[in-house]
């Protein structure tokens, strides 16, 4: 005999596996692009090199993520 099982939608979508698709901006500027962006932009936010960008790019702890986050902003935005 054959056992059937019905599913609903909701279950059959909760069921699914899922990705994160949504990915902000400002977390996905590698440090070659924050780097041209300053220098295109000629804005002044101490970073003069790849190394300088990688360097900063290492996240120490909340406060410096805001910077990280504001300086890539004012990048985009000028």
């Amino acid at each position: 005999m054959i056992k059937v099982s019905l599913i609903t939608y909701e279950d059959l979508i909760k069921g699914i596996p899922k990705a994160e698709l949504h990915v902000h901006i400002v977390g996905s500027v590698r440090p070659e692009t924050l780097l041209r962006l300053i220098e295109e932009g000629h804005l002044d936010l101490d970073l003069k090199s790849l190394e300088d960008v990688e360097e900063f790019y290492r996240f120490r702890d909340f406060p410096h993520f805001i910077s990280i986050y504001t300086k890539v902003v004012d990048s985009i935005t000028d």
